[in-house]
């Protein structure tokens, strides 16, 4: 289920950044690229913990009650932080060539 939640907060980033930069192409640096990358992986991160019990309901009997996701989502955060923010600077890079070319002609 947090994939799902992952998925469609992406997808929400893409939306935002496609009307970011319709609105400003020649823009140097997108606001809706920093700010969702920052964002967007925190939120996925803290839907992940929040899945607790559904972690323990696909474990069973054998979930102990104490979840050290926590101390994982911290440790995870610096790793899928700047690897997203590439991907969407990627993005925004070629969305940003589209849309200048469009305006230039």
């Amino acid at each position: 289920m947090a994939y799902i939640t992952g998925g469609v907060l992406a997808i929400l980033h893409l939306l935002i950044v496609i009307w970011y930069r319709k609105k400003n192409p020649l823009k140097r640096f997108s606001i809706a690229v920093i700010a969702g990358s920052i964002l967007m992986p925190l939120l996925f991160l803290i839907s992940w913990m929040n899945y607790y019990d559904v972690i323990d309901f696909y474990i069973g009997e054998h979930a102990g009650g104490t979840h050290g996701y926590t101390f994982f989502v911290l440790l995870l955060y610096p790793v899928i932080m700047p690897i997203y923010w590439l991907i969407f600077w990627l993005i925004d890079k070629r969305i940003k060539k589209k849309y200048a070319l469009q305006q230039s002609v």
